[in-house]
This record gives C-alpha cells, structure tokens and sequence, in this order.
C-alpha cells in the first residue's frame, strides 16, 4: 500500500534565497499576508509558502531559479547526484526560463560558451586554503575569460559563473543544499571587480571573487594516467578517469589539457580532411620576437577542417583536482 507523499515546508530563508532577498524584507511580505514566523528559520506551510512566491512575484521580484520550483527540486537532485557528467543538464535545467535579476544573466552568458569546470570535495581544503590568502589575481590566472564552476562541498554545492568585460570581472555565486533529498537555493549574491592596467583584478580575501581566482591552483602542470588513477581511486565522483559519453566528456583538467587547441569534439580518430572539428577556446603563450618575450593570449573557439564537412559537438566538462604527491599518498588515503 503506497503511502501519501506530504509536501516539504519551506523555510522563510529558503524563499528569501530563491528571490534573492534578505530575510527581513520576506518576512516583512509574510506580515502583510497576514503571517507572522518567528524567524528566518521559521518553516511555513506550502499553501502559505505559494501565496509568498505569487506576492513577491507581484511585487516584481523574480526567483532567479524557476525550475526548482515544485518536483523540479526533485529532478534537480537527480542532476547533482550524476555530477559530473550531468553538470551541462544541470546548468541548462536551472536557467530554463530562468528569473531577469542580475544573477541570473550573469549566469546565462557565463553559460554561453559551454565551459564547465567541477571541483569534487577532495579539491575543496585546497582550493579555500589559496583562496583565504589571495589579495589579486591576473585574468590570465582564470581558467576561461568566461565560465562556470560547481564547487562540491559537505551536503551543498558553489556555483560560480563569471564573465569579463573591458575593464570589468563580473561574479554570480548561488550556494545549494541537498539535505532534504531536493535542491534548494540557500544564499545568491552578484560581485563585481574592476580590471587595472596591469589586467589584474584586486580583492578582499574569503570571498566569492577570491575563490574564482584559486581554482587554476588545484590544477596539476602535468599528469600521467597511473599517478591520476592512484590519486583519484578514492573520490567517489573521479573513480573513472574519463568519462565519455554521446552528450558529454569528463576530462582531468591540466596545463595541457586546458592548453591543447586542436582536439576535436567529436572524439572520433578521422583525418582531419575528412570533416570539420571545432577548437576549443584556449590560453596560448604567443612569442613576440621585437620584445623577446612571451603574451599569454586567449584563442577564440573556431571551426577548423574541411568545408562540406559536418561538425558534431559535444560538452565538456574539466575535473578540477589537485594531484597528490607520491609521499602524502598513504596519508590523503586513510583521511578520505
């Protein structure tokens, strides 16, 4: 005998997150309804919950996240349970028909040109100890002029989509929980840093901003394929190495995978005057023989290959982990 399924009572921060809002002004939307929680912690009823969206809806806020609205939580779930091959989907899903706030439409254009950087948890002590100590980075230092990245942390996830402009880095951030068996958005902010001459940015430390300009510090110089398996063996979401399918391809992020331009999306092994392939984005140290020096520069994705030919693409998405030594091995093992 199947039983009822009895709808999850919000809490007045989680709304409050989904609009973008503080809790104050919720629970000031919630008095003039004729409600009165405690506090931000409070949960309300759904039929209460409902009539909240629809009267900050009215009053021309937006959720930034419509798709979580209902059972799209419970689909959203099943997204970052698949992490991180489904992290395109997931991207997708959440800004199908998404809100017109500022967060939002950082996203979508972060989401623009289909770079995808995952960081598992065993990624996350390093990646926060860089970021606690950094005071600027250079945009060289990004791993694209525009991106995104989904942080894996205990019970939550980061996302941060970021986006450059002359002179201007733009930030979205949204923290999401998966305690309830739903995704739920717990906290979105909007940052933004000026671009000095020098084409650094400059910032405070433990923030947002901060932590966009760590995550190239997690990324091994150079891996080969033993000392990756060795390392990533005890990572639940990086036990297979790569990971390829007709929608997407997981691949280990470093110098040189970030670095290689001519690989193809199709994975296929044709010649390259049988059809067309498009070249990925990517950082290149262009020699510039009057100066003697080198300029690290930002190659725009192109088609390359024959004309008549078919492009087929697919999405990938890079796996942000720091490689450990062969002396601390033992160590991280019986830690993780």
């Amino acid at each position: 005998m199947g039983g009822c399924r009895v709808a999850r009572k919000p809490r007045v921060h989680e709304i409050a997150a989904e609009f973008g809002l503080d809790s104050k002004t919720t629970l000031r939307a919630l008095r003039e309804l004729g409600q009165y929680p405690k506090g931000p912690s409070s949960s309300i009823e759904p039929p209460v919950a409902r009539r909240l969206r629809q009267a900050l809806t009215a009053a021309g806020h937006s959720s930034p996240f419509p798709g979580l609205d209902g059972d799209g939580a419970e689909r959203a779930k099943t997204l970052i349970d698949a992490l991180p091959r489904r992290m395109p989907n997931l991207i997708d899903f959440l800004l199908h028909d998404h809100g017109s706030g500022a967060m939002t439409s950082i996203l979508a254009r972060a989401a623009a040109d289909r770079w995808f950087f995952f960081a598992p948890g065993r990624a996350h002590s390093a990646l926060y100890g860089h970021a606690s100590t950094l005071d600027r980075f250079r945009l060289t230092d990004l791993l694209a002029p525009t991106g995104l990245a989904l942080i894996e942390r205990p019970n939550s996830h980061l996302l941060l989509g970021w986006v450059t402009d002359p002179g201007m880095l733009s930030l979205a951030s949204a923290d999401f929980s998966t305690t309830s068996g739903r995704l739920s958005v717990t906290q979105t902010q909007t940052h933004s840093a000026a671009i000095d001459e020098a084409s650094s940015v400059i910032l405070s430390p433990n923030t947002a901003l901060s932590t966009l300009g760590s995550l190239s510090s997690v990324i091994p110089d150079r891996a080969s394929g033993s000392s990756v398996a060795r390392t990533a063996s005890h990572d639940r979401v990086t036990e297979a190495r790569i990971v390829d399918n007709e929608e997407t391809r997981v691949i280990y992020a470093t110098r040189s995978t970030l670095g290689k331009a001519a690989q193809r999306t199709t994975g296929t092994s044709a010649s390259p005057r049988a059809g067309r392939w498009e070249v990925r984005g990517h950082w290149r140290n262009q020699w510039h023989p009057s100066v003697q020096d080198h300029e690290r520069i930002w190659i725009a994705e192109h088609t390359a290959g024959a004309a008549e030919g078919s492009v087929s693409r697919r999405d990938r998405v890079y796996l942000l982990s720091p490689r450990a030594s062969s002396t601390s091995r033992t160590n991280e093992t019986d830690a993780l």
